[in-house]
This record gives structure tokens, sequence and C-alpha cells, in this order.
């Protein structure tokens, strides 16, 4: 494991395909020690607790919504722009702006995020310096892992990951075991984040972007902001206002919930991650028959593993929430079902944003414009529902947006790239309707856990059926990269 700085030159590239592997494995590592750690968390904790750090970790993600993380988008296009065009020092100048706007906004967000909490927020003043400090680790980290995706230094990430997810887990563990029932288990993971950060950011004298890159960067960054925190924000939003409306016992069955649904969302963030910077690649040589080929041949995957994930997990929804949390998380289940349709629209819409925000700052608009609406509509439906179906607007409401969120970049890339989606688009739709049906029509039969896992065993080899050839293609992918050896 590299303990030097990120380097810019002499770094062997590798496709898209391999990176996207490499940064399943990496999110998929992430994912998977948040996973483990939430079970301990609410296992041993409770709902309480486990709504408690979700606050606190939503609070802290909220912040980096605010500039950080289109700083880490920003840093994963350019970069990776430069380096297609073999332009390194340019390369190290945009990574320079970018780091420089990353640590001004980190420093404003740390001061308000701590202040509210010590004087709005809860009356325990720790809550308040462990979500600052998460804040800075977290701030910081989303900029330091679009930087490797832009330089394609994955599997360098991917060592660190596999560090950090390990370290963070078994301390959290310890705590939690050794009787440590507050937000103090959180500091771990802010600890580690913040070692790797200080180990990767890129030292040494670079030369100052042109005035013009900067201004172009800013836009870009401006835009990401209203984009995010209208998309991501709109998810940790949700966390805050479940709480706010119902409780802490509550959010901790909604927090369960989303944590069910974090293979979808993790398998989601890789592709994005190594589908951008390739993306920006394509723009950069001007190849536009690439992209569309990209953005079609990515979309059509997703739908295929989408899918059969929601199928499963919809199916099995009851029995896994009884395995994983037990009988104090008797609302899960359902809340399950309708973020985790959320979760699937937005994910299927991935390759359509990522190709908009590629091409110009004008995509970034009309990205953030379709987050912004889908924002306000499932903020309505909260207000509207709140009175008189508490325990679902908040997942309703959620619902709602996401249709909107990724319906919108979806049908503009559709119709302007004249893609050949409608096909697609009636079997997309028709496999959500006839999970939905599955679902429920399972539930009203009352099958024991063994007819469930008959059910969606079913449902998974009727849709690989479905879908053979996109099933071939993963596979060949799949072998193909596997049986390379790594970067």
């Amino acid at each position: 494991m590299s303990l030097e700085p990120i380097r810019f030159d002499g770094v062997s590239s590798v496709g898209a395909g391999r990176n996207g592997v490499l940064g399943l494995f990496s999110t998929l590592l992430l994912g998977g020690s948040r996973i483990v750690t939430n079970v301990v968390l609410g296992r041993l904790g409770g709902p309480e607790l486990l709504g408690l750090v979700q606050n606190v970790l939503s609070t802290a993600t909220l912040a980096t919504l605010f500039l950080p993380t289109s700083a880490g988008s920003a840093a994963s296009k350019y970069v990776a722009f430069y380096r297609a065009r073999e332009d390194v020092e340019s390369a190290k100048a945009v990574t320079k702006f970018i780091g420089a706007r990353t640590f001004q906004a980190t420093v404003v967000l740390l001061v308000i995020v701590t202040a509210i909490g010590l004087y709005v927020g809860p009356a325990d003043p720790a809550i308040a310096w462990v979500t600052g400090l998460l804040v800075v680790s977290m701030c910081s980290q989303t900029f330091i892992r679009g930087v490797h995706y832009g330089t394609g230094q994955v599997s360098r990430l991917v060592k660190w990951d596999v560090l950090a997810s390990l370290g963070s887990l078994v301390t959290v563990v310890v705590l939690v075991l050794a009787g440590v029932r507050n937000v103090w288990v959180l500091v771990p993971l802010a600890a580690i984040t913040l070692i790797f950060v200080l180990v990767s950011w890129p030292r040494g004298r670079v030369p100052i972007a042109r005035e013009a890159i900067r201004r172009e960067i800013d836009r870009f960054m401006l835009l990401g902001i209203v984009g995010t925190v209208s998309s991501s924000g709109f998810l940790q939003s949700s966390i805050l206002v479940a709480t706010a409306t119902n409780g802490l016992h509550y959010s901790g069955q909604y927090a369960a919930a989303l944590t069910l649904t974090t293979p979808v969302t993790l398998i989601a963030s890789a592709i994005a991650l190594a589908l951008f910077p390739a993306m920006a690649g394509d723009h950069g040589r001007n190849d536009l028959l690439a992209l569309n080929r990209r953005t079609n041949n990515a979309t059509r995957i997703l739908i295929t593993v989408m899918i059969a994930m929601f199928g499963s997990i919809s199916i099995l929804a009851e029995p896994l929430t009884m395995l994983v949390w037990g009988r104090e998380f008797e609302n899960t289940s359902q809340i399950l079902i309708l973020l985790l349709l959320a979760v699937v629209l937005i994910t299927v819409a991935v390759p359509s944003v990522n190709f908009l925000t590629t091409q110009s700052n004008r995509g970034m608009a009309v990205s953030a414009f379709s987050s912004l609406l889908g924002f306000a509509v499932g903020a309505s439906t909260w207000v509207f529902l709140g009175g008189t179906a508490p325990g679902y607007s908040v997942p309703a409401g959620y619902l709602l947006g996401a249709m909107i969120i990724s319906g919108a970049p979806y049908v503009l890339v559709w119709r302007r790239q004249r893609q050949h989606w409608f096909v697609q688009t009636m079997v997309l739709l028709g496999a959500l309707a006839s999970v939905l049906t599955i679902t429920f029509s399972v539930r009203a039969a009352d099958l024991p856990d063994w007819g469930l896992l008959i059910a969606a065993a079913l449902f998974l080899v009727v849709w690989c059926a479905v879908r053979s050839r996109d099933v071939k293609q993963i596979a060949r992918l799949l072998v193909d990269l596997l049986g390379r050896r790594g970067a």
C-alpha cells in the first residue's frame, strides 16, 4: 500500500470496465462494513441508537453536498479530461484549484454545523463535536476519491478502502460490545478516514489553472451543489424528517430499511464513479458515438441488475428484515419496498445523468433542475401526508420525488440522443409492476419463508431468461476483467 500522495503521471490506464469492477469492489467493501456496523448498532443498541447514529451521519453527509461532493465529481471529470489529452500539468492545476475550493468549503461547513449542533441541536454537546469531525473527514474524502478516479488509480483506492473498512468496523464493534451506546462510536470512522485523506492529498508545486477553466469549474460545482443537494440531499433530509415527525424509534427503522437498500445504492455509486471519467474522456476526444454507446450499454446492464435485486429483496423483505434486525423493527419491511423502488429508478438513470453532466454546464443545469423539482414534490408530500399517514409519508414522498429526479434526465437523453429505449423502458415498467404484484400476492398468501425463497428464485430465473443477452454480456465482462492482472 502506497503512503505517497496521488500521482498524475506514469499511471497505467485501465479500461472503464475494469475500473467499474474495482470501483464496485471498493464501494461494496465500504458499504458492507457500513451494513455490518448498522446491524451491530441496531441489534445491540436498538432502533434508538441506530436512529441517533444515522441522524449524525446524515447531517455530516448533507454538509458534504454543499460543494465537496461536487468537487469530487469535478476532480473526476476534469482530471480525466486532461489525462485523456495527455496534459499532466493541467490535470495537476485543476486538482490544486478544486482541492483549495474543497478546503474553503469544509472550514465554512465545519463552523456552521458545529455551531448549530451546540446552540440549536440536542442538549448533548458531544453530538455537535463528533458531527463536526465527520464533516471534516467526509468532505475531504469525497474530493480525494474523485481524484483517484480521475487519475485512474482505483486499485490504490481499493487498498486504502480495505484498511479503512476493516479498521473502522473492528473499532466500532469493540466499542459497542464494551457498552458504548452514544455518538462516540463514530469517532473511529472519522479518524481513519482523515488518515487516508492526509496521506493521499496531492502535494508539491504545481501550475495555477487558467482563469477560464477556473470559472468553468466553479460553474460546474455550483450547478452540482443544486443537483446533489436536491437528489442526495433529498435522501438525507428524509432521515431527518423521519426523526422530526416520528421520533428516534421510527428513524431507526427507517435507517434499517435504508441499510437493506445499500447493496443497490453501492452499485449505482460504483458505476457512476467509474463511468464518469470514461465519459469525460470520450467527451475530451469528441467521440460522441462512443459516448452514446457507453450510455446505452450501462443503462441496459443497470436495468438487468437492478430489477434482479429489486425483485429478490422485495419478495424476501419480511424474512430478511426479521433475520437481520429482529422483532423491534416491525415496520422496516413496509418502508423497505418504497425506498427500494425509489433507489432502483434513480440508479437506472445514472448513465443518463452522467451523459448530461459530461457534455456541458447546460447538462448540469438540466440535471439540477430535475433534482430540485423532485425534492419539491417529495417535500410537499411529506407536508400533505404527515398528518394523516406519518408512517408512510416520508418514504412515499421520497418515491414520488425520485420518479421526477430520475425520469427527466432519462427521457431527455432518450429523445435527444435518439436512443432505442422504448422496448427496454416498457420492459422496465412491466418488471417493476410484476415485482410489486408478486410481492403483495405472496404476502397475502402468507407463504412460509421457504415458499418466499422459491418465489424469489423463480423470479430470478424468469428475469435472467428475459434478459439473457445482457446476462451473457455481464458474465463475459466479469470473466474478462477477473482474468486480468490488477492495475
